[in-house]
């Protein structure tokens, strides 16, 4: 279980530097890496980009960045059980959202933001996973 917890904090920490990638690429106005052609420029110039004005990158940032607190929380029994499961079935939804706004909306895909989001979506199965497993749920008994 601790190689299971170990990776989870390292796909947290590899999610913070994605953010801080895309956020880097916005304010230099660099093309950056892409590997779906014009995908990322497309999707990072769309309307979808920004919420209030802010690039969603600074949103990634804050909230990865606060996943990885309540990680590091949930590790040392800091917080209730079901505070990081919750938190990750969050992030899988909004995860959702942003693969469905490329996919519909924009049609475009950004790799590094379909990297971010498939991440969040990992990170969702393994958390609750072991939520699962070690109890936290309750199973239902059928008579």
């Amino acid at each position: 279980m601790e190689y299971k917890k170990g990776l989870i904090g390292m796909l947290i920490i590899v999610n913070i530097l994605l953010s801080v990638y895309l956020i880097y690429l916005d304010i230099t106005k660099q093309e950056g890496l892409c590997l779906t052609g014009q995908g990322c420029k497309i999707v990072r110039e769309s309307p979808y980009n920004k919420l209030f004005g802010i690039p969603l990158a600074w949103f990634g940032l804050l909230s990865f960045s606060l996943f990885l607190a309540v990680f590091i929380a949930d590790y040392y029994k800091k917080i209730p059980k079901y505070i990081l499961p919750t938190i990750s079935l969050i992030g899988a939804f909004y995860a959702i959202y942003f693969l469905s706004i490329q996919a519909f909306l924009i049609g475009a895909f950004c790799s590094t933001c379909i990297a971010a989001d498939s991440i969040a979506l990992i990170l969702a199965v393994l958390i609750w996973h072991d939520y699962y497993k070690y109890g936290h749920i309750k199973q239902i008994k059928r008579r």
